[in-house]
């Protein structure tokens, strides 16, 4: 079931995209070393919606290129060409 089309901001290339167990937080990484982290709600249902990133993390000194969340949603981990993975 669709609920929203995110009309998110140019980030390029997405090297990975991890969704957390309720659809309350996804998770972009991309070539640019960044973590891109979303919050889309409930009240854009049905609608397009643009939604800024709620933050942007830098952990890789490379490319990320894998991200999971954890089963509670609590905790996110990536891993990068640079052969680390963070928590």
């Amino acid at each position: 079931r669709r609920l929203c089309r995110l009309n998110l901001p140019l980030i390029t290339p997405i090297t990975a995209v991890a969704l957390n167990h309720d659809g309350s937080q996804v998770a972009i990484g991309s070539k640019d070393w960044k973590i891109h982290l979303f919050e889309p709600t409930a009240k854009f249902e049905g609608a397009d919606a643009r939604v800024d990133p709620r933050a942007e993390l830098t952990a890789h000194s490379a490319p990320v290129e894998s991200l999971v969340f954890a089963a509670k949603g609590d905790r996110l981990v990536s891993g990068g060409s640079d052969g680390s993975v963070k928590v």
